[in-house]
């Protein structure tokens, strides 16, 4: 997988960490310490079990990560379903009656906005426009996971009975403020881009000959060439 794609997964659980942290912290009756495993609070020799569990730290918070993902995408499914909608695909309407001409497909058609947002983003957009709505969307993605993890890890510490006072709810309500708003801002971005390439970029870029059409083309002159020579010398 992409290091920059691998993100979205790696951050969250670290926000989710964080909530619990600082509340644990700011909690007057408990400590972070209290909630680590007795293996790893042993003096002496480092035991092989603590080092499995290090190493397999890593791949822990990826797989927590991806079900954190999992968990944001169902709730933007079910968000934007109640509007008719899909999270992924939003431009206007007149951005997507253009890239149904593009596609020569007629607006009496139904097309979903999913397939024909996502041909037009991987097969027409220039490399670089591409990767910019690439790198946004990614932005839109790890912020709105990161605002999950920082929900799950304010209710886990409830559930806890962790008791960080008015600063760790300060804390975590802004955390998640931001973090939204953020992603509001990212995904905003991704589709104004595609609604501008798709209509006020002007005319799709036209068909080009390839160099087999050129050499076809050059052929055919030079025999429509030769055979009007020999008609006028014929005459």
């Amino acid at each position: 997988m992409d290091t920059n794609k691998q993100i979205r997964f790696l951050y969250p659980p670290f926000f989710l960490l964080t909530s619990l942290f600082i509340g644990l912290w700011l909690d007057p009756l408990k400590s972070p310490i209290d909630y680590l495993p007795d293996y790893l609070m042993k003096g002496g020799a480092i035991e092989l079990k603590s080092i499995i569990g290090l190493a397999g730290g890593g791949v822990i918070i990826l797989a927590f990560g991806y079900l954190i993902g999992t968990i944001s995408v169902f709730i933007l499914t079910i968000l934007f379903s109640l509007f008719g909608k899909n999270y992924e695909a939003c431009p206007s309407r007149q951005a997507l009656y253009s890239i149904k001409r593009h596609f020569k497909i007629s607006k009496d058609i139904k097309v979903k906005d999913l397939n024909l947002s996502a041909s037009f983003d991987h097969g027409m957009l220039s490399p670089k426009i591409h990767d910019w709505s690439q790198r946004r969307w990614i932005s839109f993605t790890t912020s709105m996971n990161s605002a999950v993890a920082i929900s799950m890890g304010f209710f886990l510490g409830i559930k806890l009975h962790i008791d960080g006072g008015v600063y760790w709810y300060i804390f975590n309500l802004a955390a998640f403020v931001v973090l939204i708003f953020h992603a509001i801002v990212s995904w905003r971005q991704v589709m104004d881009m595609i609604k501008f390439q798709a209509i006020e970029q002007g005319p799709f870029p036209q068909h080009t000959e390839s160099e087999d059409e050129k050499i076809i083309m050059y052929v055919e002159l030079n025999k429509t060439n030769a055979a009007d020579t020999k008609s006028r010398a014929a005459d």
